[in-house]
C-alpha cells in the first residue's frame, strides 16, 4: 500500500478500492464482484487494443527516471526550447514576433528601394534641367551673338578680298600693294573705289558687328577678347575719316588702328565650338529623358 504503482491496471485497481466503500455506503449494499470484474475486463480489452499507449507510458517513465537528455543529442535543442517556452501560447508568440519582424524588414526594404528610385529620378531630373539650361544658353549665344557676328565678319572678309582681286588680282602681296596705291594716290580710281566700299559696305557691317557685341557681352564665355577692343577703335576712327572725306579731305585714307582680322578667326572658332556643344547637349538630353522614362 505504501508503494507508488504506475500503469492503467494499477490505477484501475486503486480506483476500485477507493470507490467500493463509497458506493456501498451510498447504496446500503456491498459492491458486486461481477460489476468490478466487468470494469476490469473492459479496461484490459482497451489496453490490449491500444498496445502503443502502454509502451509510450512506460517510455515516459523510463525517460523521467533517466533525467534530461545529453547536450549533444538531437533532441537537446528542442528540449531546451520546451523548457524556455513551455506554453503553446509562448510558441505562438514567438512565431508571430518572427513574422512581424520579417514583415517589418520587408517594409523597410521596400521604403529604402523606393527612396533610392526617387533619389535617382531626382538626380536625372536635375541633370535634365541643367542640360536644358545649358542648351538654352548655347542656342541664345548662336542666335543672338556668334551667328550674326560670324556672318558679318565673313561678309566683310569676302568684300575686301573681292575688292583686292578686282584691282590687283590674287597673291600674297596684292593687298599691301593696293593699300600703298590708295595711300599715295587718294584721288585715283582705286582710292575712289575704296572710299565707296568703306562708306557703303565695310563701315556699316563693322558698326553692326560692334553693336552686336556690345548688346550681348554677357553671352561671351571666358575673358573678353582683346581683338574686340581693337574693333571698337577701328570703327570709331573710321567714322572720323568718313567725316573728313565728306569735306573732301583725303590726306588720310586708313585709320591708325587697322581692322583686326583676329575678330574673324575668333568669331568662326566660337561659332563652331558652340555648334558642337549644341549637338552634344541635344544628344545627352535625349539620353537623359529616355532614361528617366524607362524608370
Amino acid at each position: 500500500a505504501g508503494q507508488f504503482c504506475w500503469g492503467p491496471r494499477a490505477w484501475v485497481a486503486g480506483h476500485e478500492a477507493q470507490a467500493a466503500p463509497h458506493c456501498a455506503g451510498h447504496r446500503g449494499e456491498r459492491s458486486r464482484p461481477g460489476m468490478a470484474l466487468g470494469f476490469r475486463g473492459l479496461v484490459g480489452r482497451w489496453v490490449a487494443a491500444h498496445p502503443g499507449l502502454l509502451r509510450r507510458l512506460r517510455g515516459r517513465r523510463r525517460a523521467a527516471a533517466a533525467g534530461p537528455p545529453r547536450a549533444g543529442s538531437g533532441e537537446a535543442g528542442c528540449t531546451a526550447v520546451m523548457r524556455l517556452f513551455p506554453s503553446w501560447r509562448e510558441h505562438a508568440g514567438i512565431a508571430i514576433l518572427g513574422v512581424g519582424i520579417l514583415n517589418g524588414a520587408l517594409v523597410v526594404t521596400g521604403f529604402f528601394i523606393t527612396w533610392l528610385a526617387t533619389l535617382k529620378r531626382y538626380e536625372l531630373d536635375c541633370k535634365a534641367a541643367h542640360l536644358r539650361s545649358e542648351l538654352q544658353r548655347t542656342d541664345r549665344q548662336l542666335e543672338a551673338l556668334f551667328g550674326p557676328l560670324r556672318a558679318i565678319t565673313h561678309a566683310t572678309e569676302v568684300g575686301w578680298a573681292s575688292f583686292v582681286s578686282e584691282h590687283r588680282g590674287f597673291g600674297s602681296g596684292a593687298a599691301a600693294a593696293l593699300e600703298t596705291v590708295i595711300r599715295t594716290q587718294p584721288r585715283s580710281c582705286e582710292g575712289a573705289r575704296y572710299r565707296q566700299l568703306v562708306q557703303r559696305t565695310l563701315q556699316p557691317l563693322n558698326k553692326r558687328a560692334m553693336e552686336t557685341v556690345l548688346s550681348h557681352t554677357h553671352l561671351i564665355d571666358g575673358e573678353f577678347p582683346q581683338c574686340l577692343y581693337s574693333l571698337y577703335s577701328h570703327v570709331i576712327e573710321m567714322d572720323s575719316l568718313l567725316e573728313r572725306w565728306a569735306h573732301r579731305d583725303f590726306a588720310v585714307m586708313f585709320p591708325p588702328t587697322p581692322y583686326p582680322r583676329e575678330v574673324n578667326r575668333w568669331a568662326g572658332e566660337e561659332f563652331e565650338r558652340l555648334r558642337q556643344k549644341q549637338s552634344r547637349l541635344l544628344t545627352e538630353l535625349k539620353g537623359s529623358v529616355e532614361q528617366g522614362h524607362s524608370r
